[in-house]
């Protein structure tokens, strides 16, 4: 028996009431019958400590690890599938897994975030679980990586230290070890590398590859002879490929592998490569799964749409549902079965398409070793639309840009040719035709025009339906093939032949035919002048249209007439279902009021609006334009401790130095806007500050920005959230995305003393004399010197309210500290933190324990701001009658929302006023009024 571990994923986020969830408890079911379908019998669940252990909360996805092998990624939501990715061996560890597996969670979880909230919960979970079709080819038997034992003959920086072997060379030389195949290679090949600038070598015909020497698991000792072996093999097709090594990562052009293997390797005249960018998903699919039903491994490559580089993998298996068995180069780490085709709201990815790796998809097939009688099969391509002119008498003329992505040039024939049903009917005449091969990143490209095509088809039955488009064959091939255009440009016009002669008809026009699978989304009101943010799912209906922008459009709702279109880059394939969360500029012409907002396409000198699926048309505000930046998180934020001074790794305790790292987009004007961290305790509800940080937002990119303090804060669980702070002081709350971001403060052993009574005013003139008095409680023994401060929030100016050298702590007896406080006439006006701490030095403090004693902010001076906040809380009363939540508004204003959370941050419910099915405890309760103005309430249900 197999006992089942999971780790709850990193990030994490809580779904709508009335979403399609999965939550912990179903997901447990969910991962529990899967296994029982795999005739194992049921494993005992046990959980590896996590960000949750509510089983009515739902996460984006939840990684189960088997114990002896194997795991399973179920879905956090029945939209995409139940099971999202799965392995019978292995592991997932969410810290060290491949960049390749984090872009593909990063991309289910940007998904997940992005579906709408209607439809019925999920029920009780149920498992069709697939069975393989194709069996993984490489299995566990081959688990290659980067490093040593195999880049021991890479080049060298720094030194002593060795480059990569990168991605390109790990995923190829795995397929070599598949077939064991050459014991020897072909010819030599010398280069000299333009990044590491090292002029490298390899004679491929005198050097023996020993597949014996070469395990495909790698011992845990690998003997000299091994580590020959494998850096060898290794380091010959890096050169092979014109590997580039650097110290980030090796990289390489996919489309040198093909040359590479069939040239220095002695693999078969069919190996070739094909660009994604040219095929419908459905065709796509077809060529992968044909492949691997022939026992050939195939070598994929693609580039992150998160823009972090191009990746290179081996696809070497599938399963009755289309899951698509990877081996991502890691020593195993992770491989699986994943759905790389496409995330699908019904399906996660029936059919195909954008995948993990969203830009630049390739791959290359037919990689065996060589057999007699195979067929070259040359990889060429149209780069441009095809043009088609005429007649002129009894000929017409057909031109294009045709490149060659392969390294050995082509020499052959391109002719026009009449096309039925995609068999060829006829060849119509044409040109020889030789390119060039793939050299320094760029494809052979020539435009070729061909201008005496036959219009006269004597022996062709008349009738529609006939196509005219470009083929191509090489010297010596007996067969034509049909050209391939990148989709979204005329590959073909359409035709009939009537009397034995073509009547040429209108060229086909590639379009954009879009459905929505969610309503358009923001993360608030719009600012003229300033940026949008909108988030939606869609679908792409057509098979031949790769769509790479998209219009976003304000309708004034109360006049039509006035249209504002921003147009930005989004990459979706053909016949795929792709989330789409793009910022887009917001025009400073726009007129304050209501709007409609709309996706559309213009393509063709035509608009191609996204057809709603029954969502309700988005309608947003817009105001005028802001006179500063107003700031909205970008992404779900992170913390770290300081290990270097940590009392445990990866753990926070009292008194030691935290890291919370904010993204944040500007949706305002550019300029430098404020930013205050808060920590709210979940047990008390207690909100204070931790420090405040300037941003600079120069445009609409986002901004990463760093708060760290040590943390004077007592042991429990924190919420962090984060507002804006205006110049005169004034605080709105910036919306949190997904789940709050929590944070456990351990006990610590540094603290001297535990304050026990602390009386200082919360607000004070520069001209008066302020009184103050503290008292503390010692834990242990030792003589410090006590400070109280008052610290701005950004922890910097201030002034020290009183310091008291060789203050004697004795355990367990009181400490005492009292005066009168002249603030100095330099003190600016603001607001200001309470800080006490005790050290030996200056430098070396710590602070007191019961932060929550003297955890006050202190006003000082004119500080016009702070009265905006109290007016603006005065507009919603919130307080419960019972189990009953009610609310009330200031005349002139409505609630338009109502938000309930767990002490703990957690998003219980929404729009929902009978509490009764909600635990005893304390919740946070925020009601949003239609000025945009929110209230945030605590309360006790009973």
């Amino acid at each position: 028996m197999k006992k089942l571990f999971y780790l709850l994923a990193a990030i994490s986020l809580t779904a709508g009431a009335d979403a399609k969830t999965i939550t912990l408890s179903q997901a447990e079911d969910i991962a529990a019958g899967f296994i029982k379908g795999k005739a194992v019998n049921a494993p005992r669940l046990k959980k590896v400590p996590g960000n949750t252990t509510d089983k009515n909360v739902s996460l984006p996805y939840y990684i189960y690890n088997y114990d002896g092998g194997g795991f399973i990624i179920v879905s956090g939501d029945d939209r995409f599938g139940e099971i999202l990715a799965y392995s019978h061996s292995g592991a997932i560890d969410p810290v060290s897994a491949p960049e390749g597996l984090t872009d593909l969670l990063g991309m289910y979880t940007t998904a997940y975030k992005a579906l709408p909230s209607e439809g019925e919960p999920a029920g009780k979970a149920s498992v069709n679980t697939p069975s393989p079709v194709i069996a993984p080819l490489l299995g566990d038997n081959i688990t290659w990586g980067q490093d040593a034992p195999f880049n021991t003959m890479t080049p060298v920086y720094s030194g002593t230290k060795h480059f990569y072997t990168g991605c390109v060379a790990c995923a190829a030389t795995q397929i070599m070890r598949f077939h064991s195949y050459p014991a020897k290679g072909t010819g030599s090949k010398t280069y000299t590398d333009p990044l590491s600038k090292n002029t490298l070598t390899a004679d491929f015909a005198n050097t023996e590859y020993k597949w014996d020497l070469m395990p495909g698991k790698v011992p845990q000792q690998v003997s000299a002879q091994q580590a020959l072996a494998y850096s060898t093999l290794a380091a010959h097709f890096g050169i092979a490929v014109e590997m580039q090594y650097e110290e980030a990562g090796s990289g390489a052009y996919d489309m040198l592998v093909p040359y590479a293997l069939r040239t220095y390797f002695g693999y078969d005249a069919g190996v070739r490569g094909h660009l994604r960018d040219y095929y419908s998903t459905s065709e796509w699919m077809a060529l992968i799964k044909e492949e691997l039903s022939e026992g050939r491994p195939v070598f994929y490559g693609g580039t992150s749409d998160k823009g972090t580089g191009g990746h290179a993998f081996v696809l070497d298996g599938y399963d009755s549902q289309d899951f698509v068995h990877v081996n991502w180069g890691w020593y195993g780490n992770s491989n699986g079965y994943f759905r790389i085709n496409h995330l699908d709201p019904s399906s996660l990815g029936e059919g195909g398409g954008a995948g993990g790796y969203n830009l630049s998809q390739d791959m290359v097939t037919g990689i065996r070793p060589a057999r007699e009688g195979s067929v070259r099969e040359h990889a060429l391509y149209g780069e441009s639309r095809l043009s088609v002119d005429g007649p002129f008498n009894d000929t017409f003329t057909m031109m294009s840009f045709i490149g060659n992505i392969d390294v050995e040039p082509f020499n052959g024939h391109i002719e026009g040719a009449l096309v039925k049903n995609g068999e060829i009917v006829a060849t119509l005449g044409g040109n020889t035709l030789s390119l060039g091969g793939f050299t320094n990143g760029h494809s052979g490209s020539s435009l070729v025009t061909i201008q005496n095509v036959a219009s006269s088809v004597p022996n062709v039955a008349d009738g529609d339906g006939y196509e005219l488009r470009l083929v191509y064959k090489g010297d010596g091939d007996t067969g034509w093939k049909i050209l391939r255009h990148p989709n979204g440009l005329t590959s073909r016009t359409y035709a009939s032949v009537k009397g034995g002669s073509i009547i040429i008809g209108e060229k086909h026009m590639p379009y954009p035919d879009v459905v929505l699978h969610s309503a358009i989304s923001t993360d608030g009101d719009l600012y003229a002048g300033g940026s949008g943010r909108a988030s939606f799912d869609m679908e792409s209906m057509t098979g031949d249209y790769d769509i790479s922008g998209i219009t976003i459009r304000l309708v004034n709702a109360n006049d039509p007439s006035l249209v504002f279109d921003s147009n930005v880059s989004v990459r979706v394939y053909n016949q795929s279902v792709e989330n789409v969360d793009v910022t887009f500029p917001v025009s400073a012409e726009v007129p304050e009021g209501k709007y409609r907002l709309e996706a559309l396409i213009k393509a063709n000198d035509k608009e191609y609006p996204f057809a709603l699926n029954g969502f309700d048309p988005t309608v947003v505000n817009v105001l005028p334009t802001p006179a500063s930046p107003v700031v909205r998180l970008a992404a779900t934020p992170v913390w770290q401790v300081n290990n270097s001074s940590a009392a445990v790794a990866d753990r926070l305790a009292q008194g030691e130095f935290l890291y919370v790292t904010g993204t944040f987009r500007n949706a305002g004007v550019a300029g430098t806007a404020k930013i205050l961290t808060r920590l709210t305790n979940t047990q008390t509800g207690q909100t204070s500050p931790l420090i405040m940080a300037e941003a600079t937002f120069t445009n609409d990119r986002a901004v990463s920005v760093t708060f760290a303090r040590q943390v004077p804060h007592d042991p429990g669980t924190y919420i962090v959230d984060f507002v804006q702070v205006s110049n005169d002081h004034a605080q709105t709350p910036i919306e949190t995305i997904g789940e709050p971001l929590a944070i456990t403060v351990d006990p610590s052993e540094k603290i001297v003393a535990d304050v026990t009574k602390f009386e200082f005013p919360d607000k004070i003139d520069k001209t008066a004399r302020v009184p103050f008095s503290l008292e503390a409680k010692a834990r242990q023994t030792a003589t410090n010197t006590l400070y109280i401060r008052l610290r701005q929030l950004t922890n910097t100016k201030g002034e020290i309210v009183t310091m008291k050298s060789g203050t004697k702590f004795v355990a367990g007896e009181n400490v005492t500290v009292s005066g009168n406080y002249s603030p100095g006439s330099s003190l600016e006006d603001g607001i200001y933190m309470i800080i006490v701490e005790a050290g030996p030095t200056s430098s070396k403090t710590n602070p007191l324990g019961n932060h929550t004693v003297y955890a006050q902010t202190v006003t000082i001076g004119d500080v016009s701001g702070i009265e905006a906040i109290e007016a603006v809380n005065t507009a919603a009363a919130i307080w419960l009658e019972g189990k009953m939540l009610r609310t009330a508004t200031a005349e002139g204003q409505e609630i338009e929302s109502v938000d309930i959370y767990s002490a703990s941050g957690l998003l219980m419910a929404r729009n929902m006023y009978d509490l009764s099915a909600l635990t005893p405890g304390i919740y946070l309760v925020s009601a949003t009024l239609t000025n945009g103005s929110r209230t945030v309430a605590k309360i006790a249900l009973k």
